[in-house]
């Protein structure tokens, strides 16, 4: 790819033309593909939002300061903001992706080769402002998209409760009396999902739908610079999985610091690097210039099932966290366990116990035997000290529990519908959260179980015996 931007070869009053106003566009509708396309209009909402100053204050001052991360993910602000900026790349680029596939069903050049648009602009050699490639108010592109998703979430909806009335309806008799209303139903459905096909991104055209996706993508990459600015160059340092990835990040951040990229300013130029590790294909040309390869069809599902269902941002976590044990989740049903036996103590008898303690991993056996070997009191009454200790660490490990819980039940969501709002960080479950740190809060959790629900017992016994 030459130096010269590549929308500006293609040019510029093909760029400029709009879709949204001149009414033409692809001849064809997107139609099932629609759900696809909510999906990335969805992230790109909620990523936009994110990136809000009240969100960016909130991210800064109560999620990434919060006493929870510090203890077992890692105490250095550099860290826990790196990790933040990559969810936000990672967000980013799945958005690219989209825009950049279904672009090639559009007419307009500039959304058909989008892919070579996104790789001038993390090297920061587009600006779509300069260009007048974004609309002078791209505030109320966002609120369109929110309006186009919640008309398709609908009609997905619509969709998933008309196949079970129609099946339902398989199932009676034609001349019964519940299937007369089975088919009033069915006929009002049907004619709700034709309303919402109307409404929804089912009938809009690839042009209109996909430049919105364009629009919030060089929308949403200069606030996350604006934002991160300064966590760029930390992501060299987060401690990768030995991977491709990892080999093209470094290479290109050696190219940065020896100074070999010095077209434009080094802000821009350090988004890139850091953006490979969200590509499965980058190749560098004579001039260093970046060819991003999405993944997509037949060749995204190969990489998903060669890395387990993995993606890069889940493969950040190394060997010594949870997320890289694969054992995130399952602690965090552990953990909501405990929690509930811990609120309510005469729950715990002997078979919950033995429900727990057949969910403990061999490694969490091990560790909680030599917990209650070196609890040299373990035959006390459980103190005050050793009670609010106990619920001191409930008090931050549950909510990244429920975090973690929440975070795979959204993705679960996403898989099958539409990304939900209001997600919650990776950063904020038990992914990067360091194994033998967590391990140790929880064994203190269930020998303070064990604990008090023996003190609970002797106390109901010495009330019966009075």
């Amino acid at each position: 790819m030459a130096a010269e931007p590549w929308a500006l070869k293609m040019g510029k009053t093909k760029v400029l033309r709009n879709p949204l106003k001149d009414g033409d566009g692809a001849a064809s509708s997107i139609g099932i593909l629609s759900f696809e396309v909510a999906n990335a209009m969805s992230r790109a909402i909620h990523l936009y939002r994110s990136l809000s100053d009240g969100e960016v204050s909130r991210l800064r001052h109560r999620i990434l300061s919060s006493p929870a991360l510090r203890s077992v993910v890692s105490p250095h602000d550099s860290h826990l903001h790196a990790l933040a900026l990559a969810e936000k790349l990672d967000d980013l680029h799945r958005v690219a992706a989209v825009a950049s596939r279904l672009g090639s069903r559009c007419t307009l050049p500039a959304l058909q080769g989008f892919e070579h648009i996104y790789s001038d602009l993390l090297i920061g050699r587009l600006d779509p402002t300069a260009l007048g490639f974004l609309p002078s108010d791209i505030g109320r592109t966002f609120p369109k998209m929110e309006r186009l998703v919640a008309s398709t979430a609908a009609l997905y909806a619509a969709l998933e409760s008309l196949a079970e009335l129609e099946d339902s309806a398989k199932k009676v008799p034609p001349n019964a009396d519940i299937r007369r209303a089975l088919d009033q139903r069915i006929h009002w459905v049907r004619h709700k999902v034709e309303h919402l096909r109307s409404t929804s991104l089912w009938n809009q055209r690839f042009d209109k739908a996909v430049l919105l996706l364009v629009w919030a993508v060089c929308a949403i990459h200069p606030r996350i610079l604006f934002v991160f600015g300064n966590s760029i160059t930390d992501l060299e340092n987060l401690p990768f999985n030995e991977n491709r990835q990892l080999s093209q990040f470094r290479s290109g951040s050696r190219l940065l610091k020896s100074g070999m990229t010095q077209k434009t300013s080094p802000l821009l130029h350090c988004i890139s690097n850091p953006l490979n590790l969200f590509t499965e294909c980058i190749t560098h040309d004579e001039d260093d210039s970046l060819t991003i390869v999405l993944p997509t069809g037949e060749q995204g599902n190969d990489i998903n099932r060669r890395t387990g269902g993995k993606t890069p941002l889940t493969k950040l976590a190394p060997s010594s966290t949870l997320g890289g044990s694969s054992l995130a989740l399952h602690y965090a049903n552990i953990v909501t366990v405990v929690e509930k036996l811990l609120r309510y103590p005469r729950l715990a008898g002997g078979e919950a116990k033995n429900d727990l303690y057949r969910m403990l991993p061999e490694s969490l056996r091990k560790s909680l035997k030599s917990c209650v070997k070196e609890t040299a009191i373990r035959d006390a009454p459980l103190d005050r000290a050793w009670r609010e200790a106990v619920y001191g660490t409930l008090r931050w490990l549950s909510p990244m529990a429920h975090d973690t819980v929440r975070w795979h039940a959204e993705r679960s969501f996403d898989r099958r519908g539409i990304v939900p709002m209001g997600r919650v960080l990776l950063l904020q479950t038990l992914h990067f959260a360091d194994r033998a740190k967590v391990e140790a809060a929880i064994c203190q959790l269930l020998v303070g179980l064990s604990r008090i629900c023996r003190d609970d017992c002797q106390d109901d016994q010495q009330l019966i015996e009075s």
